[in-house]
């Protein structure tokens, strides 16, 4: 087991969820092609998991016609 100063507490915890999110945030945005608007406005739903494929649904874009992103899982 490893020292005190390496265990895990409510803080650390916090701060390591906040950097997944901004990583997948900016995943999401960058292989997307997203607008600053189009990730801030979607919601956990709005990503879902069929068989070997992740579907990403960008329902308000600046078109105003949904869009899609589709990525294989390996």
């Amino acid at each position: 087991m490893s020292g005190p100063e390496e265990s895990l507490t409510p803080q650390g915890i916090k701060e390591a969820a906040k950097k997944a999110t901004l990583i997948v945030a900016l995943t999401l945005g960058i292989s997307g092609a997203l607008r600053r608007e189009e990730l801030s406005k979607m919601k956990p739903g709005d990503i879902e998991f069929r068989n070997d494929v992740v579907v990403v649904t960008i329902p308000e874009t600046k078109t105003g016609i949904p869009s899609y992103l589709l990525s294989l899982i390996h």
